[in-house]
C-alpha cells in the first residue's frame, strides 16, 4: 500500500514533466491547425525535397558513370550509399527536441546551396586531383544525410494535428510521388535541355523554392532570424549568377588545362555531350569528354577500319555503317565506285547533324553525308591475252568535268597488258536512321554485303550489348555470304588485352571467321584494334589496295594483321547479354 502511494504521489509530478517536455518540442509559433494550409505546405515541401533527392543521386551516380564508365557499378554504389545516409539522417533527428521548423529550414537552405554546386564541386574535383571517387562518395552521404533529416521533422511537426493513420497515409503517397517525379523529370526534360551544371542549379533553386514554403507557412517563426534571411538572398543570387556561369567557367577550367585549346562546337543532346576544338592547327572531337579523333591522323584510324572490309567482300553493293555520325568512316566507303547504297545507323540525331551540316567537319568527310548523289569514278583496268579485264585501280573524282590522272601519276606500272581507262558514273544513296542499332538490326531483314561497326568502347551496358554474342548472331543473319564485316575493337594494349580478344573470341563464337588487326593512333595513345569477320575462309595478305589513301599502302596492310607476344591472341569467355564479362575486362584489364 504503501508503494502505490508512492507512485501515486509521483504521478502528478510525472505527468508534469511530460506536459514540459511537450511544450519544449513544440514552439508556440510552430502549431498549425487542422483547417490551415500549413500542413499541406509541409506535405508539398516533402514532395519537392524528396524528387530533389532522387534527382541527386541520379546526377552524382550518372556524372561518375560519364566519367568512369561501368554504369551498373556507379549507379548502385551511389543509391545504395544515399539511401543509407538517409537513414543515418533520420536516426540524428531524434536529437532535435524543440524548434522543429527552424531546423527543417535551416537543413533546406545548406541542402539548397550544397545541390546547386554538386556538378561543380564534382566537376573540379575530377579536374584538379586524383581524389574524385573519394569526394563523389562523401558528398553523395552530405546529399542523402540532408535529404533523411528532414522527412522525420516534418511527421513530428504534423503529428500534433493530424491522426497517425492519415499522417502516415499522406506522407507516404506524396513521398513516393515525388520520387516518381524526380526520376521522370532528370532524363526527360533536365538533361536533354540544360546538361549536367545546370540541372544541378535547377535542383538547388527547387530546394529553395521548398524553403520559400516554409516561409509562408510558418513566416512569424523564420522571419525572426536575420542570417537566415540573409542566407536566402545570398543563395537566390548565387544560383542566379551560377546558372550563367557556371558552365561556362568549369569550360574555361577545362581549356586552361591545355593552353591554346579553342571551342569550335559544343552540343549536349539526350545522350551525349559532343565537343569539338581546336589546338595547333587541328581539330579534336569528344563525346563526353572521351577523344573520338584528331584531324591529324583520323585518316589511319578510319582508313584502317573501312577498306580491309571493303577489300574482303566479293561486293560492295550494299554498306551498313553501324555509328559513324561524323561522316569520316562514310568518306572512305564511297571510294568504291559499286557501293549503291550505305544505311547509317546512329543513335543520335545530334551527332549526324554535325557531321552532315558543320563546315568543318563537311571539310574533313568530303561532304560524305548527302542523301543522294551522282558521284564520278576513274577506272583503271587491265587485259592480258584475252583475259576477261581485271579492275586493278579506282579513284573518286572531284565532280564530272575532272580528268581521270595518268597511270604514271597514280603509280601503275607498265607492262605487257592493255590499260584501260574510263568514267563512270554512279547513283549512290545514304540513308540515316537514327536510332539503336541493335533494333535496327532486329527489325531490318535485308542482306548487306559489308557491315562497318563503328561504335564507341564497351564502358556500360548499353554499349556492352553491342558487342555481345548475340548481336554478332543477328549481324551474321544480315550479311551476304560472300560479304565482311570490321568491327571496331577497342585497344590492344597489354591492360587491355583481354577485352580486345573477347571481342574477337565473341565474333568467333558467332559463326563467323575472323582476323584480328591493329595500326597505331598516335592521337590516342595506344594501338586502335579493329576485327575483320567474314563467313567464307580469306588470306588478309591477299587484300589489294586499289583506291587512294593517305595512310594504308600495300606494304602496311598485310603487317596490321601481325601481333607481338605480349598482346597475341588469348582464351577469354565470350561476352553475353547475361554476363557483360567485356565490361569487366574493359575496365579492369
Amino acid at each position: 500500500m504503501r508503494k502505490n502511494d508512492k507512485y501515486a504521489k509521483k504521478a502528478p509530478l510525472l505527468i508534469a514533466k511530460q506536459k514540459q517536455r511537450q511544450n519544449n518540442v513544440s514552439n508556440p509559433h510552430e502549431s498549425t491547425s487542422p483547417s490551415s494550409s500549413q500542413p499541406w505546405l509541409l506535405l508539398l515541401s516533402v514532395f519537392l525535397m524528396v524528387g530533389n533527392g532522387i534527382i541527386l543521386e541520379l546526377m552524382i551516380a550518372g556524372y561518375s558513370a560519364h566519367l568512369y564508365g561501368d554504369s551498373i557499378y556507379q549507379f548502385s554504389l551511389t543509391i545504395g550509399l544515399f539511401m543509407s545516409a538517409m537513414g543515418v539522417g533520420s536516426w540524428l533527428t531524434q536529437r532535435v527536441e524543440s524548434q522543429l521548423i527552424a531546423w527543417l529550414c535551416d537543413v533546406q537552405i545548406f541542402t539548397a546551396f550544397a545541390a546547386g554546386i554538386t556538378i561543380t564541386a564534382l566537376s573540379l574535383v575530377g579536374m584538379y586531383t586524383a581524389s574524385y571517387p573519394l569526394f563523389s562518395l562523401l558528398w553523395t552521404a552530405l546529399l542523402g544525410g540532408l535529404t533523411g533529416f528532414q522527412l522525420p521533422l516534418v511527421i513530428r511537426i504534423i503529428e500534433r494535428d493530424w491522426s497517425v493513420k492519415r499522417l502516415l497515409a499522406q506522407v507516404l503517397f506524396i513521398d513516393y510521388v515525388g520520387a516518381l517525379a524526380g526520376s521522370l523529370l532528370l532524363p526527360w526534360w533536365l538533361m536533354p535541355r540544360f546538361g549536367f551544371a545546370n540541372s544541378s542549379i535547377i535542383v538547388g533553386a527547387l530546394c529553395l523554392l521548398s524553403v520559400c514554403l516554409l516561409w509562408i507557412g510558418f513566416g512569424a517563426t523564420l522571419r525572426r532570424s536575420l542570417w537566415r534571411n540573409i542566407s536566402i538572398l545570398a543563395l537566390g543570387v548565387s544560383l542566379l549568377l551560377g546558372w550563367q556561369y557556371s558552365q561556362e567557367l568549369l569550360d574555361t577550367l577545362a581549356q586552361r588545362r591545355v593552353p591554346g585549346v579553342k571551342q569550335i562546337y559544343l552540343k549536349r543532346s539526350p545522350y551525349q555531350e559532343i565537343r569539338f576544338t581546336k589546338y595547333k592547327g587541328s581539330y579534336f572531337l569528344t563525346l563526353n569528354r572521351q577523344s573520338q579523333f584528331s584531324t591529324q591522323d583520323e585518316r589511319r584510324y578510319h582508313e584502317t577500319l573501312v577498306h580491309p572490309a571493303m577489300l574482303a567482300a566479293r561486293s560492295r553493293k550494299r554498306v551498313l555503317l553501324l555509328g559513324g555520325g561524323d561522316g569520316l568512316a562514310m568518306r572512305e566507303i564511297w571510294r568504291y565506285h559499286d557501293v549503291e547504297e550505305v544505311v547509317m545507323v546512329d543513335l543520335d540525331p545530334a551527332m549526324t547533324d554535325f557531321g552532315r551540316t558543320h563546315p568543318i567537319m563537311k571539310t574533313f568527310n568530303e561532304n560524305s553525308m548527302v542523301p543522294h548523289k551522282t558521284r564520278t569514278y576513274c577506272l583503271y583496268k587491265r587485259r592480258c591475252d584475252g583475259q576477261q579485264a581485271q579492275l586493278i585501280y579506282e579513284q573518286l573524282m572531284p565532280d564530272k568535268t575532272s580528268s581521270c590522272p595518268s597511270p604514271k601519276a597514280i603509280g601503275i606500272p607498265k607492262t605487257q597488258c592493255r590499260l584501260d581507262v574510263r568514267k563512270v558514273h554512279t547513283k549512290q544513296r545514304l540513308i540515316i536512321k537514327n536510332e539503336d542499332a541493335w533494333k535496327y538490326i532486329e527489325h531490318n531483314k535485308q542482306p548487306f554485303s559489308v557491315i562497318i561497326s563503328d561504335l564507341p568502347d564497351a564502358t556500360n551496358i548499353s554499349l556492352s550489348k553491342l558487342y555481345s554474342v548475340e548481336f554478332y548472331r543477328s549481324l551474321r543473319k544480315r550479311l551476304t555470304a560472300d560479304g565482311a564485316m570490321s568491327v571496331q575493337s577497342t585497344s590492344v594494349s597489354p591492360f587491355f588485352r583481354r577485352a580486345y580478344w573477347c571481342i574477337v573470341n565473341t565474333i568467333t563464337e558467332a559463326g563467323f571467321r575472323t582476323h584480328g588487326y591493329h595500326t597505331w593512333v598516335p592521337s590516342f595513345g595506344t594501338h586502335t584494334s579493329y576485327t575483320l569477320a567474314t563467313q567464307r575462309p580469306i588470306q588478309p595478305k591477299t587484300l589489294i589496295l586499289r583506291t587512294p589513301t593517305h595512310y594504308l599502302n600495300q606494304h602496311v596492310v598485310p603487317n596490321l594483321f601481325w601481333f607481338p607476344k605480349d598482346i597475341s591472341h588469348v582464351n577469354t569467355p565470350v561476352n553475353k547479354i547475361d554476363t557483360h564479362i567485356l565490361l569487366r575486362f574493359f575496365l579492369n584489364g
